[in-house]
């Protein structure tokens, strides 16, 4: 009974790690009719899985397609992948330094941005101070003249009193 136990146990490793390579059911049959060598034929078993050159990603040997990057794999040998990889990292490299320039570029126009809105805020408040001096400086020219026509009206008044008396 125990043994039964242990090679049906063995059919269930052998089909999880079936699984992972696309041959479940047959790990399981191996596990089961083999015992712990049907676990070792299923660890060492190369499956109906290949790897993805473009995007690393398990998929069915025979795939013309992959089916996570949808990028045509049929028929490559190592040279196309490895040339393959090489454009991929220099298509990367290519973007990320597209991106930089457009964030520096970007950063460039945001500042002259952010520079012309402060020159525009200054102009306003220098707008603003002009006519408040202004304003204020007419109004002391006029309480000086008031000032002085006074001065002036004091300084005559005795005279004209005296002179009409």
């Amino acid at each position: 009974m125990e043994l039964l136990f242990l090679w049906l146990l063995c059919g269930i490793a052998a089909a999880m790690i079936g699984s992972q390579k696309g041959e479940g059911c047959a790990g399981f049959m191996a596990g089961v009719l083999l015992g712990p060598f049907g676990i070792l034929i299923a660890l060492f078993s190369k499956g109906n899985r290949k790897t993805c050159p473009y995007c690393k990603e398990l998929i069915h040997k025979d795939a013309a397609v992959c089916k996570h990057c949808q990028r045509d794999v049929k028929g490559q040998s190592e040279e196309q992948q490895t040339a393959a990889d090489e454009m991929l990292r220099q298509q990367k490299t290519l973007e990320d330094e597209i991106l930089r320039q457009q964030k520096v570029d970007l950063g460039g126009v945001l500042r002259e941005r952010e520079r012309a809105q402060r020159r525009a805020r200054l102009k306003e408040i220098f707008r603003a101070h002009l006519k408040w001096i202004s304003a204020h400086a007419v109004m002391l020219v006029i309480v000086f003249l008031a000032l002085m026509i006074v001065a002036v009206v004091a300084y005559f008044v005795p005279l004209l009193y005296d002179l009409l008396r």
